[in-house]
């Protein structure tokens, strides 16, 4: 009988191994960090409110003000031009929220830039002039100077765009800021007066000098300086200047129905 060969017996299955656990790893966190972390959340926390709040108040207007001049640009793009009211609180500060005003008072008057130097003219300027006509506004216009430029030219180039004025508008505003380092105050005041005279002929009204308080005290001359005057100094309780029409007094005046800060004047 044939012999039959031994089978082979069965493997026992490999024993798994068991996953090793994860494990974080630990950060030690010292003081000072944990004090820079709360910083970065109490700022996060805190900006977005202290830019609203910036935002609600402006500028403390001079005491016993009471009309009011804005003037404007193209920087400026976003005017309600028939909800423009100065707004001030108990403490004599622009605000934007009429719950926390205690006096509200129409402008008197919008300026805004026309044109600059020989050729230039603001974007924003034909469509601002006619708006503010339309909400019934008085308003006005300013050139830009630049001394190094032909003087009569300029004023012809803001003539151009200001073909004529309405009775109740202001005369021309001629902003007078920059004076080249080189120059002597002869040489400077006779080409602000040459802009002058030729506006002047033209509008037969005399126009509007603007220029800063240093400007007016230290610079002009008496040609220049029998034009009616708007000055400007801001955080001040009055000009140094003793004889001005209009005193710009800050750029961060909040005036409900135009975005962000503006600048913002007084009349004598």
């Amino acid at each position: 009988m044939a012999t039959t060969k031994k089978s082979k017996g069965r493997k026992k299955p490999a024993k798994k191994k068991k996953a090793k656990k994860f494990k974080w790893p630990t950060v030690k966190v010292g003081p000072i960090a944990v004090a820079a972390t709360l910083a970065v959340i109490l700022i996060l926390i805190l900006v977005p409110h202290l830019r609203r709040r910036s935002n609600e108040y402006g500028a403390t207007v001079p005491a016993d003000a009471f009309s009011y001049m804005l003037d404007v640009s193209h920087h400026q793009r976003h005017i309600a031009w028939d909800s423009l009211k100065v707004m001030t609180d108990a403490r004599g500060r622009t605000v934007r929220n009429p719950a926390n005003a205690v006096r509200i008072k129409s402008l008197d008057y919008v300026v805004m830039k026309a044109t600059e130097g020989e050729n230039w003219k603001d974007d924003k300027f034909q469509e601002y002039w006619t708006a503010s006509a339309e909400a019934g506004l008085r308003r006005g216009a300013y050139h830009f100077f630049l001394p190094t430029k032909d003087p009569v030219k300029q004023a012809k180039n803001f003539i151009k765009a200001v073909p004529q004025l309405r009775h109740k508008d202001l005369a021309p505003v001629l902003d007078v800021e920059v004076k080249p380092s080189g120059w002597s105050k002869e040489k400077f005041n006779a080409a602000v007066l040459s802009c002058l005279k030729e506006l002047e002929a033209y509008y037969e009204r005399k126009p509007i000098v603007y220029a800063p308080d240093s400007f007016v005290c230290d610079v002009f001359n008496k040609d220049i300086l029998s034009y009616p005057i708007w000055v400007a100094h801001y955080e001040v309780d009055r000009p140094k200047a003793e004889r001005w029409r209009y005193w710009q007094f800050t750029d961060r005046a909040i005036v409900y129905g135009i975005d962000g800060k503006v600048d913002l004047s007084v009349i004598n």
